[in-house]
């Protein structure tokens, strides 16, 4: 899924006066994999390039890690040292008696995506559960919806927008989870029918209104947040639309709506079958 390189050509060995080994990148082990993309970089399409600084200690073990050029991203500064920190091993450096010596290790990490498919602006409505633990960390989510099926497929990238006190406010199961349920709509142009009605949101309700560029970029969100406050979702609307095939026509607009909803801890299990476009 991820598309990610750790520049050793490139890195960058410091070591003290007295050494005569290299710190070297030891064993075949990768030190990042496909499943270590933090989830919530993944669902709001966060990339970047991360140069770090490993300091080696004497058993080739990193002790401590520092991000030198950031990603532009906390998540995934922190994602870079915490696996450099559990995975990264080395050779230790040498004095010149052959005794292993502390060093420092500096290289460039990329995280990248796929390529994000294209949207066509159509209509859609999706419905979702969503599970949470008792620190707030998103541990699951289903959803299912009519009309456009990729908009339905990652409509669970809003499940990021809740932030740990908006679940306390919620019943925990047994376990201390907490469950949500996600409602929302997209249309576009103005030609679309009404939003699907919902209930009053037990947490918030979110209408985001944006236009899409000529080539196909969403922009200009303003959002109208109801109920308690949300990890801003605007940031969520990342997606690539189709371009407009005339230059001289004007500015697609569109408008998102999404609510979310208090579950009890015994609530059955996500069926997906109560979203409908209306």
């Amino acid at each position: 899924m991820i598309l990610a390189t750790i520049w050793v050509a490139a890195a960058v060995m410091q070591l003290p006066a007295n050494s005569t080994g290299l710190c070297q990148p030891r064993g075949n082990r990768p030190w990042v994999t496909d499943n270590d993309y933090p989830r919530k970089a993944e669902a709001l399409g966060l990339q970047g390039a991360a140069r770090f600084r490993l300091e080696v200690d004497a058993r080739g073990c990193v002790s401590d890690c520092e991000i030198v050029l950031s990603t532009g991203f906390d998540v995934l500064d922190k994602a870079t040292c915490d696996l450099m920190r559990k995975n990264a091993r080395f050779k230790p450096a040498t004095n010149a008696d052959g005794a292993p010596i502390p060093a420092t290790f500096e290289t460039q990490f990329t995280w990248a995506l796929p390529k994000v498919p294209v949207r066509e602006p159509t209509n859609w409505a999706a419905t979702a559960q969503a599970v949470y633990s008792s620190e707030g960390a998103l541990l699951s989510c289903r959803s299912s919806g009519e009309g456009n099926q990729l908009a339905v497929a990652q409509f669970c990238k809003y499940a990021f927008a809740m932030t740990p006190g908006q679940l306390r406010a919620g019943k925990a199961d047994a376990r201390g989870r907490y469950k949500v349920r996600l409602r929302g709509a997209g249309q576009f142009d103005g030609k679309s029918p009404a939003l699907p009605t919902m209930p009053e949101a037990k947490y918030a309700r979110t209408d985001m209104r944006f236009v899409i560029s000529l080539d196909g970029r969403a922009q200009q969100c303003v959002e109208s947040i109801q109920g308690d406050q949300l990890d801003n979702p605007c940031r969520m609307i990342f997606d690539p639309y189709s371009e407009s095939k005339d230059a001289s026509e004007a500015l697609r607009s569109g408008r998102i709506a999404v609510q979310f909803e208090a579950l009890a801890p015994d609530a059955a299990d996500f069926d997906g079958n109560d979203a409908k476009l209306r």
